[in-house]
């Protein structure tokens, strides 16, 4: 095994003797991109995981929102359903008009509760159909206070 070693120490020795400096810094300059091409996709990989990890972690953080929608006296209830329906685009029909009888009934309603950049989301896509929405922090709601309408807890939570 040591004999081969030196041997091929020797050819290594004889080549580099032959050969010009500017073309072994050359081959120095390509088994580098080589080396650095052949781990970069561990590297960005590695670097992709974080940034997910520091997303997933920062929408944990950010708690859950509610997009609520305010009644208005210009709408149908038709066109209302419609638009709730357009917008949220999971919300059924039958769904999107038990909301649209809350929302007239007591004033506002939830439409969704969801992470905040997705409530943003809806928000401004009810706003873009012309109705009355906005988006407020789940926690400052009631626990009982599923997905329906009503306002922020006043009495110190529950």
């Amino acid at each position: 095994m040591a004999a081969i070693a030196m041997a091929m120490k020797t050819t290594l020795c004889t080549l580099l003797c032959e050969v010009p400096v500017s073309t072994v810094q050359s081959l120095c300059r390509i088994a580098y991109l080589t080396f650095v091409q052949s781990h970069s996709y561990q590297v960005l990989t590695k670097v992709k995981e974080k940034v997910e990890a520091k997303a997933k972690e920062k929408i944990k953080n950010e708690g859950m929102w509610r997009v609520l929608l305010h009644n208005d006296e210009i709408h149908t209830f038709d066109y209302v359903t419609h638009s709730i329906v357009k917008v949220v685009k999971q919300l059924s029909r039958k769904k999107a008009h038990q909301i649209t009888v809350q929302t007239h009934s007591a004033g506002q309603a939830s439409v969704i509760i969801v992470w905040k950049a997705l409530a943003e989301t809806y928000c401004l896509g009810l706003q873009r159909q012309g109705l009355t929405a906005s988006i407020a922090p789940d926690s400052g709601f009631k626990k009982n206070d599923d997905n329906g309408g009503g306002g922020p807890d006043t009495d110190g939570g529950s």
